[in-house]
């Protein structure tokens, strides 16, 4: 007897995504939803492409380490917008499109180009609209660009880490990216699941530093609540003893908690 195993359907199969993003936030959020089994189209400026593609050492073949981390499951063409033909492709691209992720922080300039948020969703209904960069497009900093450092530094995450009597710290992985790169891509599957239901795409706003905020969970929690101002602790916990690394009898280091 022979047994026929169907290939596994993944849950955003049938779900296509344009993203047009940079460096890590925006290809992060879309290599997951590729990972869900999205497709992703990858639109990339004409020439460099983007501009993780050049950031190495370490390389692959001509592309760097750091690229190839975010951009799994996805197909890319380049293309210049500004130009008719270039703007033309791309709201064919829109057209067909599920979700469309951007992370150009000026407003202005996507309305100059009409690809503004308002524009969009006017024209493609279905569409879910996700926009990724420093401060969001309302409040006193819309607009500004802003960095992963940046936002590590104003949500107060690098007051508080490192050694004690030391200097800010940031996390070494570009941690504020990542978690909105992630908070984006759960945005956009509940955006998905409400579109089921009502019809309707929506615009999804989402900010560096409002992500990184969310970092703060009970440090947080305890100045809002009790007026107690982090502290470098290292290793180190403010709440739990013992619970740290300790050298061992044979020089390694074990973690105590």
């Amino acid at each position: 007897m022979s047994v026929i195993i169907a290939p596994v359907e993944t849950i955003l199969d049938s779900i296509r995504v344009v993203e047009m993003t940079e460096a890590l936030a925006g290809p992060y959020c879309a290599m997951l939803l590729g990972d869900f089994g999205a497709e992703v189209i990858k639109v990339e400026r004409p020439g460099t492409g983007d501009q993780s593609r050049g950031w190495g050492p370490p390389f692959v073949g001509s592309e760097s380490a750091y690229y190839l981390a975010a951009n799994r499951n996805k197909r890319s063409i380049t293309l210049n917008y500004d130009h008719p033909r270039g703007a033309e492709a791309l709201q064919k691209l829109l057209a067909s499109a599920d979700v469309f992720i951007v992370n150009q922080p000026s407003l202005a300039s996507l309305q100059k180009r009409g690809i503004d948020p308002e524009s969009l969703c006017a024209k493609y209904p279905r569409l879910i609209y996700c926009s990724i960069t420093g401060y969001g497009f309302t409040g006193p900093k819309a607009g500004l660009p802003g960095y992963d450092i940046l936002a590590q530094a104003e949500a107060g995450v690098m007051s508080f880490t490192g050694e004690p009597g030391g200097g800010p710290m940031r996390y070494p992985i570009a941690i504020a990216d990542m978690t909105c790169g992630m908070y984006a891509a759960m945005g956009i599957l509940a955006a998905l699941f409400a579109r089921a239901r009502s019809g309707r795409g929506q615009f999804i706003d989402m900010a560096l530093f409002d992500s990184q905020l969310t970092w703060l969970a009970n440090a947080g929690s305890s100045y809002l609540n009790a007026s107690v101002s982090p502290e470098r602790w290292g290793n180190a916990h403010p709440n739990i003893v013992p619970y740290e690394a300790y050298r061992g009898s044979d020089h390694k280091y074990l973690w105590s908690g």
